[in-house]
């Protein structure tokens, strides 16, 4: 009970005990092992069922819980033969491997490979409620979708997820990172209240979405706290540092930004997550030739380690918007790909947009920043944006709702009065 609750402490205590009593409790060993996988020590979960699996008569269970922690651990060939023949025996345990199997595709970048076996694994697992194995590979089957740049169709399974399971907290917390990339921030915001209430939710990752979030409503304050707990909770969880130097940078914090290079360089050294961090702070302080250089670097790596498309994504739009000023023809090419990669990058449909009303082609333009007023509504400088691009494209319908809702959003905004007046012409 403790386990399937996450309060890892008493369920080791509890197993420890068990086991002392009863030593050759199977039961008890593998839920043992449970607890070490959950805390992150997956040698130490090895180690414990090795002699056990090694045993002609070794169960089923016991072997392909020995199988996840050699994955776990790195030793991925080892795994894979006792994977392989499970996968062969069919029912519950069939679908067990075959979820250790999506997990080591993962582990090894083939997605396509992972996609497949994750949809297998559903197949072949029974119906479950919270923190069934059903569940699992349904929600990180979703996390892939969302990771291929596939956000809609991830947040229609997360969706769904959440109905069969809604006291899953980490179900929650995907469910309210797909409604915040998607524009749905009022959902989100429901979403991650429930996760907050839920035993079972990640406490860095529930902070990690209420700082992008916060991103996305321009509250810089609520970010920067949320992220710098998330930092703190999972420190090797490079998005979340991204996150935080965004939301620093958008806060136009100078120290804080420099400060949050100097961790991610510590701690991510020769990664891409050095060199996204680097680019961004480059490119604030507006040195795009530097900025460029670690924007280019990130991407070859990402590219060539065969990184999920979101990855990608970032790099090659940050690619893009430093090209916006030098080589406006080429960033447009890099956004596109952007945006093809990951359709959730709202900030590239705005430079889309900027850079097509440049060529006067503000028929394009009008489609792009709606895209971005989708993805993100408190963007208040695309409304407007949005409302000079249709008067161009003669398309007063959409000037007129642009225009309205800019001055919803922002009654005293730097370009309110030229919003009111627009709309007395329209």
């Amino acid at each position: 009970a403790h386990l399937a609750a996450g309060e890892l402490d008493d369920a080791a205590k509890d197993l420890d005990a068990a086991l002392a009593k009863s030593p050759d409790d199977e039961a008890a060993l593998l839920a043992r092992a449970e607890v070490d996988l959950a805390r992150g020590d997956a040698k130490a979960a090895a180690a414990r069922l090795a002699s056990r699996a090694g045993a002609p008569a070794a169960s089923g269970g016991l072997l392909v819980t020995y199988a996840a922690a050699l994955r776990a651990s790195g030793a991925r060939e080892q795994a894979k033969p006792i994977l392989e023949k499970l996968a062969g025996a069919g029912g519950t345990l069939a679908g067990r491997a075959w979820l250790e199997r999506a997990r080591l595709a993962r582990d090894e970048s083939d997605l396509a490979g992972a996609r497949a076996a994750y949809a297998k694994a559903v197949e072949a697992l029974p119906r479950g409620q919270a923190g069934a194995p059903w569940i699992d590979a349904r929600l990180e089957g979703a996390v892939l979708s969302i990771d291929l740049g596939e956000v809609a169709t991830g947040k229609e399974q997360l969706d769904r997820l959440v109905a069969d399971a809604p006291g899953d907290g980490r179900v929650l917390v995907e469910a309210a990172r797909a409604h915040t990339l998607l524009g749905d921030l009022a959902a989100s915001k429901d979403l991650l209240d429930k996760a907050e209430a839920a035993p079972t939710a990640p406490r860095w990752k529930v902070a990690r979405e209420r700082g992008r979030l916060a991103i996305r409503k321009r509250d810089v304050t609520q970010a920067v706290e949320s992220l710098e707990r998330a930092a703190s909770l999972a420190p090797d969880d490079g998005e979340t540092r991204l996150l935080l130097i965004d939301a620093n940078i958008l806060g136009k914090d100078d120290t804080a930004a420099r400060r949050g290079l100097g961790d991610v360089l510590a701690r991510f050294k020769g990664r891409p997550e050095a060199a996204l961090a680097g680019g961004r702070v480059a490119y604030y302080f507006s040195k795009d030739s530097e900025a460029r250089t670690d924007f280019q670097q990130a991407r070859d790596a990402l590219v060539k380690a065969k990184a999920p498309a979101r990855a990608v994504a970032d790099a090659t739009y940050w690619l893009g918007r430093v090209r916006y000023d030098d080589n406006p023809d080429e960033a447009r090419k890099l956004l596109v790909e952007a945006t093809t990669l990951d359709p959730t990058l709202a900030d590239a449909y705005v430079f889309l947009g900027l850079i097509d009303v440049d060529k006067n082609a503000p028929g394009s333009a009008v489609t792009w920043f709606q895209k971005a007023t989708t993805l993100d509504p408190e963007n208040i400088d695309t409304w407007f944006d949005l409302g000079q691009a249709a008067v161009a494209a003669k398309q007063p319908l959409i000037a007129k709702t642009a225009y309205t809702e800019y001055l919803h959003r922002a009654p005293n905004g730097d370009n309110a009065a030229d919003a009111r007046a627009a709309l007395k012409k329209l």
